[in-house]
């Protein structure tokens, strides 16, 4: 299957709850027996910054990338992609809030923020 084959609309696929839960407690069971009793379970962004991402030219998907901030503490850092998996970015040079990037990151993480980890 060629690289751009596999960045399409319908990349991945959904699972049941129970397929879910299996891989977070095997998630979870590994960062226990390196002694991380209190792991990063899961990491919240908001709809808007989705649509924002997905509403790119071009876009059939997003890239979600591991990574720690300033602090260290554990986060993703999401990126829309296009077919051949080439991550979105535009030219920001002039831009008066440099914020206004093309990644989104810093979502509140559970389970700091949420009841409900799973």
């Amino acid at each position: 299957m060629a690289k751009q084959d596999i960045f399409h609309e319908k990349a991945g696929r959904f699972v049941t709850h129970d397929t879910a839960k299996k891989y977070q407690d095997k998630y979870l069971k590994k960062k226990s027996d390196k002694g991380d009793k209190d792991p990063v379970r899961s990491q919240f962004f908001g709809i808007e910054h989705i649509k924002k991402l997905i509403s790119r030219p071009g876009c059939t998907g997003i890239k979600i990338y591991y990574g720690a901030d300033d602090n260290d503490a554990p986060g993703l850092v999401l990126v829309a992609a296009d077919k051949a998996g080439k991550n979105h970015e535009r030219n920001l040079s002039g831009l008066k809030d440099p914020d206004d990037g093309d990644y989104v990151a810093d979502g509140p993480i559970c389970p700091v923020h949420c009841e409900n980890t799973n």
